[in-house]
This record gives C-alpha cells, structure tokens and sequence, in this order.
C-alpha cells in the first residue's frame, strides 16, 4: 500500500517470451512465461560513497545515485547490488555518517562510512541488531580497509533480481482470473503487466492507463480486453484507522462483472502467456 500517487501510463512493456503460440481470444502472438521471475537489468556505479574490504578478503561498496544510497558487496571478485532496507545520514562533531541497513542478510548488516572534516574516510560493518541507528567504526563490529574510489569502478556488477509480485489476484463469478504483477522494486507503474483468462492460459493484456490515488493506494487500471474496453478497480478502505482491500470492481464496457479478492493468489498451477 506505500506505492502512492498518480500515475498514468500510455501503454506497458512488454515482456518478449519464447514458444510463440496464437491465442485464441485475439489476433496477437502470444508466448509462455514466466512473469514472476523477473530480469537482472544493467547496473554501474555511481558516486562512490566508501569502499573498503573486510579481513576475509569480501569488498563493501556504498554509492549514492541521486537521492539515493545503494550497497554492492563482493563474491569472487565482482559486486552484487543488495536490496537496502534503511539508510541514515548524520552530522555530528565535524563528522558525517552514512549508513545502509542490509535486513535481508541473516544476521542483519549495516555498513557505515565516516567522513571527516578534512575529508578523509573510515569505514565499518557490524552484524546482528543494534541499540542505535549507528555504531563507532573501530569499536564495534568491524573496520574495514579503505579502498581508492577507482579501484572499484571497473570491477564487474550485478543487479539484484527484476523481481514482480502479486499485486491484486481476483476470480470471476465464471471462474476466468484477473492478476496484475508489479516490480517488487518499483521504478515506473509502466512496469505493471495485468493478464486474464483461465487459470490454464492467462493472457497478458494491453494497460491503458494505471492510476493510483493518494488515500492507502485505490487503483483503477483500464485495459483492453478481447476488442472491448475493461476498467478494473481495487479500492481501500479504513477499518479502525487501518487500510484494507475493499471490493473490487470490473466493468467491461457498460457492464458490471462479479468480482472477488482470491486470498491464496494465484493458484500455483497458473500459467501465463506474455504478449511479444
């Protein structure tokens, strides 16, 4: 429900499959899928916060694209992106902070890279929870050896996973579904991909405009269905102050379809045809 605002969008990207087939609702090549697996994109460095190396040899890279702090650590020898789940910057006595929380390792990481006024830099990781939201390179968790900026710019990078999830999963009062995936890493709403049909060939459909509101998160997607215009409706709702799913709507062209949340979704026996 965090993914807020208004978007709309002119069309979606397609994702380009293999076994083409002919569906049979429209004229369009259709191909089996696997939307929820994602893509790895391209990634490179940007503005190179700190770099060092722990005493296993493993290397730890923060960089800032933007508004944005991102970690990469080594596996023989490359980088790999990880998701970062919090990250903190402070000023205090002359110093600056950066700090990224990695939650998805077990146990939890936190990088840390300190800045001195005259510009020099230390850097350190600590394991497992912490009281507070930084920690003393030196005397907690462990300090790293500085690395030069450029020493890690031509190493080779990885991206994390493109990965999609359920967003909404739904069933019709004839048994057909709707499921729209978004990216679990959200970028753009133009990377949402909404499919319909049976649970045995679930085909992509053309979006026409994704909108979101401000209010918990209300969808109205439009589509096109089988020559027709669709507009499927996911509302909120407040219960005792929280946000819940209300009742979806679908209405295809000027008629009103019965439509129902699946709470399991969607059966593990789906499958997909992505549009070329």
């Amino acid at each position: 429900m965090s993914r807020s605002g208004v978007w709309m969008i002119a069309a979606m990207a397609w994702l380009t499959g293999c076994e083409a087939q002919e569906s049979g609702q429209d004229a369009k090549a259709l191909a089996v899928c696997t939307p929820l697996a994602g893509a790895t994109g391209d990634v490179a460095l940007a503005s190179v916060v700190g770099a060092g190396r722990d005493e296993a040899g493993t290397l730890y890279v923060v960089d800032r694209l933007g508004n944005e702090l991102r970690a990469f650590v080594s596996q023989q020898g490359e980088l790999y992106r990880e998701r970062v789940a919090g990250t903190g910057e402070v000023n205090a006595e002359g110093e600056q902070l950066v700090t990224v929380t990695l939650a998805e390792r077990l146990p939890e990481l936190k990088i840390q890279v300190v800045t001195a006024a005259d510009g020099t830099r230390r850097m350190g990781i600590f394991e497992g929870p912490l009281a507070t939201k930084t920690f003393v390179v030196g005397e907690q968790g462990e300090e790293l050896s500085m690395l030069a900026d450029d020493s890690v710019t031509e190493l080779p990078l990885h991206d994390y996973p493109a990965e999609m999830e359920v967003e909404y999963a739904a069933e019709l009062e004839d048994g057909r579904l709707l499921v729209v995936l978004g990216p679990r890493d959200l970028q753009s709403y133009e990377d949402y991909r909404l499919f319909f049909g049976a649970r045995a060939h679930l085909d992509e459909m053309p979006i026409v405009s994704f909108e979101r509101l401000r209010d918990g998160g209300t969808t109205t997607i439009e589509f096109e269905l089988e020559g027709a215009n669709a507009q499927a409706l996911f509302p909120v709702d407040v219960v005792d102050e929280m946000f819940v799913r209300g009742q979806p709507e679908l209405h295809i062209d000027d008629e009103s379809i019965g439509i129902e949340l699946l709470e399991n979704a969607p059966p593990a026996d789906a499958s997909y045809y992505c549009a070329e």
